[in-house]
């Protein structure tokens, strides 16, 4: 089946992309905006599950509300580990999960029990 549009390839991948909602059992989301993980996970597989929950580009302070970091450097630290896994892609204050952190989080949070 072939489907007609005059809108750029990307602009189309973002329409699929806002209209896909990923399915992440071990997340919980709250009418104030609020997220849940329910396991017990590592800050780095946190961020990655939150990003990948969110499906889109999020600025990094909205990342760091939702993982609620521990402690001070807790947070740009993981974050800056994620950049240099090439988990993350990084546009100025602005943060999305690239194709290897979907696969990460594939094969190595979503399967374990």
């Amino acid at each position: 089946m072939f489907v007609f549009h005059t809108r750029s390839d990307k602009e189309i991948q973002g329409i699929i992309e806002t209209l896909v909602q990923k399915k992440v059992p071990l997340v919980e989301e709250f009418e104030d905006g609020g997220m849940q993980i329910l396991r017990k996970l590592s800050f780095n597989q946190k961020l990655l599950i939150i990003l990948y929950k969110r499906n889109g580009m999020i600025s990094k302070e909205e990342l760091k509300k939702l993982a609620k970091p521990g402690y001070g450097s807790e947070f740009n630290t993981n974050f800056n580990n994620l950049r240099k896994r090439l988990l993350i892609y990084v546009n100025g204050e602005d943060v999305k999960i690239n194709q290897n952190g979907i696969k990460e989080v594939g094969e190595n949070i979503l399967k374990e029990k």
